[in-house]
């Protein structure tokens, strides 16, 4: 785990850290000062504990990729709504649902159809419509 997920929501302020969550159902805001714990890494650590906890309960991920790409390689089997997906089209999640169907037009380039906007079988058609006029 890295630092920054590590120390998410924690923050230090002149005598030593504060927790500050600010979600839609989870709202909290409480000092750890170092003198009561004897030093910031312990008001660090009772700070994390705490934040963990409450996430547990609340049931909210303490680390999470809002975002993840997945590449179509060859010979790997990726489908959408039971399609098969050719090679140079893919899917990208935003917090696990898909939200795009991409094509590669080149190394730094990509076109994107939104799912939500277009529909399922419109956004498919669309990005196949895409590659097959690439690959004239």
């Amino acid at each position: 785990m890295t630092q920054q997920h590590q120390d998410r929501y924690i923050y230090p302020y002149a005598q030593g850290v504060k927790l500050d969550i600010r979600k839609a159902d989870l709202k909290v805001y409480k000092k750890y000062p170092a003198r009561t714990y004897g030093s910031i890494e312990r008001a660090k650590q009772a700070a994390r504990e705490y934040r963990d906890a409450l996430l547990q309960d609340a049931g909210i991920k303490t680390i999470r990729d809002s975002s993840r790409h997945i590449r179509k390689r060859k010979g790997a089997q990726q489908s959408f709504q039971g399609k098969p997906l050719p090679v140079g089209m893919s899917i990208q999640y935003v917090r696990g649902k898909p939200m795009y169907l991409v094509v590669r037009v080149d190394d730094n380039t990509k076109r994107r159809f939104s799912i939500k906007a277009l529909g399922e079988d419109h956004a498919y058609q669309s990005a196949l419509n895409e590659l097959k006029n690439l690959n004239r």
